[in-house]
């Protein structure tokens, strides 16, 4: 193994390489901006560049190793004590199988080993289960003047959404309800 100082022009990296019998190949680089590369030797040309991993290849990750009982993190940080060491987090719960998201130093979504998501509960009960004390616990907004919800299931397709203000529901084929000025009305729009 080899450890070089590179001072090219007085703009020195550290590299470290590995050799596999004919030649170094390098492994780890700490740039002049104090940037680290490991299988990148040009961390600084990223966005997100204080630490870059890999080189392109089809599969390439970081694994953080935890215990089957413990916690492992990512941790976003504004601080250094109290709820700044860990204002946002992604937190994989060993002991329970579960993808914790938190932001705001409080964990707001979950994903469970059943592949249930949860939003305002730790325990979700279905694919997808949101808990709120709110009125309006969700929303779903369109940029045109039809927004609409799709139901997909092994017989067919029916959907409810919103037209100009209106409530309407269809079925595979056409609208078969709509709810428009307070009237109801089942097999026409007007």
């Amino acid at each position: 193994n080899f450890i070089n100082v590179n001072h090219t022009s007085r703009t020195g990296a550290i590299t470290l390489a590995t050799h596999n019998g004919t030649s170094l190949n390098e492994a780890m680089r700490i740039d002049s901006s104090g940037n680290v590369g490991i299988n990148q030797s040009s961390p600084s040309s990223y966005y997100a560049n204080d630490l870059v991993v890999g080189g392109g290849s089809a599969e390439e990750g970081i694994t953080i190793r935890g215990s089957s009982s413990g916690r492992s993190y990512l941790m976003f940080a504004d601080g250094t004590s109290g709820s700044e060491r860990y204002r946002g987090y992604i937190s994989y719960n060993h002991n329970s199988d579960v993808l914790e998201f938190a932001s705001g130093a409080a964990t707001h979504v979950y994903l469970n080993a059943s592949g249930n998501f949860g939003i305002g509960t730790s325990s979700p009960s279905r694919d997808l289960h949101v808990s709120t004390s709110s009125v309006f616990p969700a929303r779903i907004e369109s940029s045109t003047t039809d927004s609409r919800m799709e139901f997909v299931t092994s017989g067919g397709t029916t959907s409810i959404g919103g037209f100009n203000g209106n409530l309407v529901f269809f079925d595979s084929s056409a609208e078969r309800m709509r709810i428009t000025s307070g009237n109801l009305l089942v097999d026409k729009s007007s």
